[in-house]
């Protein structure tokens, strides 16, 4: 069957007296059921009603058939009719359709189709990207465009110039839309299936945009929360909001991570964003990541989780923060789980998480620069005014901050053109500030998201040069020691207890990194180090940097202890230790700990010393816990 867009789908009507005359394919006309394309078995359509049915041949039974249909078997008797007895001199009667038959010719348009990609082509409900390629004066442009899919239809805005107008115009106005009914099948720019099945009403966005003004009070009520990052939480959690409302379109999307005890305002927090979002948002409390998966099925949407706390034998915190990961960025491929008859599922997961809970599970390092962390503290009783004038009650205020809801999320519809420029000048400004692309990603986005909501104009540079260092002063960006895996694995090596008998009987004690320091200015600790696959050499007289380097055995059983509770145990440390700067592998096997290894040398640089140029450390020994570390950000 063709893949053109089709956007009617005629329904017939069934009745004692509706079998047509005549009868065959010919005479039936366009079939009501979409016809998708098929894999691993599998036959994909699209009810008459635009519902989306993945179904297996044994599914395609006269019951399976008459469900696919929806009933409608005009189309089925006029194309595959079941004749009765004829009586004499009668033509014989058409008393149903051949079920087989149907099936046969279903799986035979499917195989025409060709191939059939769920994951890559189902568009569930959110907002989306939408560019088709139209003629316009005599040339071929591509016409960009918000899809946004509400279950039940799709509303599609643009300029109709091709791209999205920078600033309102008649106060806001949604300008350029177009009308679809669900189960819209069309190609994109570059001539891949996107198929946007009927689905549950969602809501719709508002006819008018909010203005600055609104935007600029809800930031100041979100304000009103006791955050522990005053400088900058109110506006990232504005920006995840905004971000919540266009997920489906998003380059990056950035999650957030809410803790705070009892009294902190946390579920009032949550229940204020969840109506800001309204239907568009999807809430559960103590998921599985199964169910968060399932749920989400090929929407894009915003996910608020509450009560996700950490334990030691709870492995849903952990399930979901992957998932998170996962849900970041389409620039990786779809994930794969086992389904029926061996055959995998795969699938994307797009999503901006909102967790909350009393405390948050440890992050790794690629988990904290997609998860921002904000810190609630217990709210005074009554919570202040924002200024000195008579306070309302406060859920007065909530009822008042979640009627812009709407308005809101019409606003960030409105303003992609302006998110994508926003998003344009804050990579620049973390470039700006030696930051790390990742940063920007999850920050900048954050940030531009919520420029947009605030402002009419694009950020300009030094707006936001000062927004990207007050994420420094606020104290909100991750430790650079924990995001660098690195220096990470650096820092477990150095930071272990060490301790050495000598021939008198004194014992010596302190930190891998005291022994390295104390090795190289008077030899102790040597045949410690050694028994932990260490060893300390000092750098040829000829080399003017001086000092020394540190040899790290690639294969040790000293080591493999050190690390056995760690992610680089069974000799990962070594490939982790190469990646430091200035770090390299040895060019030869070199003796160690009394046996010839292959490793890898660190350099003294990296490793700081643990007491001051006197050699007097805080304890009168000239030991201070010993560390390692440059600022690798």
């Amino acid at each position: 069957m063709s893949n053109t867009i089709e956007t009617d789908t005629p329904l017939g009507q069934d009745g004692p007296d509706a079998a047509p005359p005549k009868t065959g394919l010919a005479a039936a006309g366009k079939c009501p059921v979409r016809v998708l394309g098929r894999r691993d078995g599998f036959y994909f359509f699209l009810s008459p009603r635009g519902e989306y049915r993945a179904l297996r041949y044994k599914d395609l039974s006269a019951l399976g058939v008459d469900s696919l249909f929806e009933g409608q078997e005009v189309w089925l008797r006029t194309a595959f009719p079941r004749y009765g007895k004829a009586r004499e001199g009668e033509e014989a009667p058409v008393t149903g359709y051949q079920a087989a038959t149907a099936a046969r010719w279903l799986m035979a348009e499917c195989a025409a189709a060709g191939f059939f990609d769920p994951a890559a082509a189902l568009r569930g409900a959110s907002v989306w990207l939408d560019e088709i390629r139209k003629r316009r004066g005599g040339r071929e442009v591509v016409d960009r465009g918000l899809l946004i899919h509400h279950g039940d239809g799709l509303i599609r805005v643009s300029s109709g110039e091709g791209a999205f107008p920078a600033i309102p115009r008649e106060g806001g106005a949604l300008l350029s839309i177009e009308t679809f009914p669900p189960g819209l099948v069309r190609s994109d720019a570059e001539g891949r299936m996107q198929v946007y099945p009927a689905l549950p009403a969602e809501s719709r966005p508002g006819s008018v945009a909010a203005k600055p003004e609104a935007m600029a009070e809800l930031l100041d009520f979100l304000g009103r929360w006791n955050w522990l990052q005053p400088l900058n939480a109110p506006t990232l959690l504005l920006g995840w909001i905004a971000c919540g409302v266009i997920c489906g379109v998003l380059r990056w999307r950035p999650h957030i991570w809410v803790v705070g005890g009892a009294g902190s305002g946390k579920s009032e927090l949550e229940r204020l964003l969840s109506r800001l979002l309204a239907s568009t948002v999807l809430r559960l409390s103590a998921p599985t990541e199964a169910s968060v998966r399932q749920q989400l099925g090929a929407s894009a949407r915003a996910v608020m989780i509450d009560e996700i706390e950490p334990s030691e034998l709870n492995m849903r915190a952990r399930e979901v923060v992957e998932l998170a990961r996962l849900a970041s960025t389409d620039r990786q491929a779809p994930t794969a789980r086992g389904g029926l008859g061996g055959v995998a599922t795969l699938f994307h997961v797009r999503a901006c998480f909102y967790l909350t809970s009393i405390l948050h599970a440890p992050l790794a390092p690629q988990d904290a620069s997609r998860i921002t962390v904000l810190e609630l503290g217990e709210l005074p009783e009554p919570v202040p005014a924002a200024d000195a004038g008579e306070a309302q009650p406060f859920r007065e205020l909530v009822e008042r901050m979640a009627a812009l809801g709407p308005g809101l999320r019409a606003r960030m519809i409105y303003g992609w053109a302006r998110l994508e420029a926003n998003l344009d000048q804050y990579a620049e400004a973390f470039a700006r500030a030696g930051r790390k692309a990742r940063l920007a990603d999850q920050y900048g986005t954050l940030l531009a998201a919520a420029w947009t909501l605030l402002s009419d104009q694009v950020v300009g540079s030094e707006q936001a040069d000062r927004e990207v260092a007050m994420l420094r002063e606020g104290e909100i960006l991750p430790d650079p020691a924990s995001e660098g895996g690195p220096q990470r694995c650096l820092n477990h090596l150095l930071s272990t207890p060490i301790e050495e008998t000598q021939a008198s009987g004194h014992r010596l004690s302190g930190t891998v990194t005291v022994a390295v320091w104390k090795n190289h200015e008077d030899n102790t600790y040597r045949d410690a180090l050694a028994l932990c696959g260490l060893r300390v050499v000092k750098r040829p007289p000829e080399d003017p940097r001086g000092g020394f380097e540190l040899w790290v055995a690639n294969d040790h059983r000293g080591l493999r202890r050190l690390y056995a509770d760690s992610h680089w145990r069974e000799g990962v440390w070594a490939q982790e230790l190469k990646r430091l700067p200035g770090a390299h592998a040895g060019t030869a096997p070199q003796r160690i700990g009394g046996v010839k290894v292959r490793y890898t040398a660190v350099p003294c640089e990296l490793i700081g010393r643990p007491w001051g140029e006197d050699g007097d450390g805080p304890d009168g020994n000239g030991v201070d816990g010993g560390g390692a570390g440059e600022d690798m950000l």
